[in-house]
C-alpha cells in the first residue's frame, strides 16, 4: 500500500513533462507552472496548471524505462 501511494502521489493524474527537450519550455510562477511545448509547424501547445499538476522530469522524452527508473528512486527515497 505505500508503493501504491507513493506512485499515486508523484505521478497519477499528473502530465509528466520531458523538460530537458528542446521544444519544451517551463516557467514557475508563484501559484503555477507554465509548460509551453513547440510543435513541428511551430504551433505552440500552453499548458498553465498549479504546480502539483506536473511530474517534471529531467529528459528529452518519456518512456516506460524513464519512468519506472524515475519511480524507483524515488520509491527508495520514501520507503523506511
Amino acid at each position: 500500500k505505500q508503493i501504491k501511494a507513493i506512485i499515486e502521489s508523484e505521478v497519477d493524474h499528473k502530465l509528466l513533462v520531458p523538460q530537458a527537450a528542446r521544444s519544451c519550455h517551463v516557467t514557475f510562477e508563484e501559484d503555477r507552472t507554465q509548460v509551453d511545448y513547440v510543435l513541428n509547424d511551430n504551433s505552440v501547445i500552453q499548458l498553465i496548471s498549479p504546480h502539483e499538476a506536473y511530474c517534471l522530469l529531467d529528459s528529452e522524452d518519456i518512456t516506460t524505462r524513464l519512468l519506472a527508473s524515475y519511480l524507483e528512486k524515488v520509491i527508495l527515497k520514501k520507503l523506511p
